[in-house]
């Protein structure tokens, strides 16, 4: 299936609206947003999937992770730290994994293989484990996985969040949200995916691989007094091949320093600088789709760093995305809802499918699993 190379945003049963100028008198509200040559870009508010009413995850819910057949994945089922469940697709709101540690806590989740035809249901994902320092290779049909440690270092400060290369380099970030400290990691895909930490910054959370496999968003986010929030970011990582020719890994410069830009500042950008990022992730033309934990809401960037739309959810509490469905272009938006704190989840119609997705059917294609 072709996808146009401009991913316009279709919201399924959704309202469009031109977003409205902001209050003046609030730091953390979002100004009118305008693309390209100053024309207003449309909010899209989308349909629900999982109410606080229905919902049977958690307020930690996160993640997330799709699989070949466009369900998704995240973690906090039942409101267990340990468990992971499906939130959307085939056997939506039923447990995949339970982890027999009880001390473990799911966080973020990639599916890098799947097995799924008349005659197997088999997911691989990756998930990290913030307690133990680790992430885990958990694979195996629903209610019958099984998981083993796949890489793990007690410097680690938790993981948060994972990305995967195509080649299967897992980057991984994290934070000491009281120090404001935080870091980034990568177990290479060779051998033992011995850890190694490419670089220490102010927390670190959302993280996200380009379609090209040419660069690494990475968010970092900076407190102050008290825990104050003071600024979000997003930086841009030069990826190139690793020592070793099996992988990719960060490019150092002539300083033997990570080379990277930085690709948004949300202070500069529209003064929500004080709103944490949280998730992220890219469709199969290198949109950059971008959480605002607290505002409710994603935003979309081009590739340029261009404003292309602006998604609202009525929840605020916005934690991560994936895109799902039969096609990959049913964008799933997760986060804490409700007074009682539920996991809800929304979704939202796009004309490009995400990169995760369309990896996934590209390995199935290629007969390789």
């Amino acid at each position: 299936m072709r996808f146009s190379t401009l991913c316009l945003l279709l919201g399924v049963g959704t309202v469009f609206t031109v977003a409205k100028p902001s209050d003046p008198t609030s730091s953390s509200a979002a100004p009118a947003a305008t693309g390209s040559g100053g024309a207003p870009v449309p909010t899209v508010v989308g349909a629900a999937g999982i109410t606080a009413a229905t919902s049977k995850f958690g307020a930690a819910i996160e993640g997330a992770g799709v699989d070949v057949k466009g369900n998704i994945y995240a973690v906090n089922y039942d409101g267990l730290k340990n468990s992971i469940g499906i939130a959307l697709g085939q056997g939506a709101q039923s447990s995949y994994y339970q982890d027999p540690d009880s001390t473990t806590w799911f966080n973020g989740i990639r599916v890098i293989e799947s097995d799924q035809t008349e005659h197997n249901d088999v997911v691989a994902m990756l998930a990290v484990d913030v307690t133990n320092h680790r992430v885990l290779r958990i694979s195996g049909p629903p209610g019958n996985a099984a998981a083993v440690t796949y890489c793990q270092d007690a410097a680690m400060l938790q993981p948060n969040d994972i990305a995967v290369t195509d080649l299967g380099d897992v980057f991984l970030s994290g934070m000491n949200y009281s120090a404001s400290t935080g870091d980034l990691w990568i177990c290479p895909n060779g051998g033992a995916h011995t850890p190694r930490r490419i670089a220490q910054l102010n927390r670190t959370n959302g993280i996200e691989v380009d379609p090209t496999n040419k660069y690494l968003y990475l968010s970092e986010s900076t407190n102050g007094d008290g825990g104050v929030v003071l600024n979000n970011v997003i930086w841009r990582y030069e990826l190139t091949n690793s020592a070793s020719g099996s992988g990719l890994d960060v490019k150092n410069g002539t300083d033997n320093m990570p080379v990277r830009t930085l690709f948004k500042d949300f202070s500069e950008f529209d003064n929500t600088g004080s709103t944490d990022i949280d998730g992220m992730r890219t469709d199969k033309n290198g949109n950059l789709y971008v959480t605002r934990n607290g505002l409710g809401e994603v935003v979309v960037f081009t590739p340029q760093g261009e404003l292309k739309q602006r998604i609202t959810v009525p929840f605020k509490g916005v934690a991560s995305l994936e895109f799902g469905g039969a096609q990959g272009t049913d964008l799933a938006i997760i986060g804490s809802c409700g007074v009682d704190e539920k996991g809800c989840l929304h979704v939202h119609r796009v004309d490009c499918a995400g990169r995760a997705f369309s990896g996934l059917q590209a390995d199935k294609k290629s007969g390789s699993h």
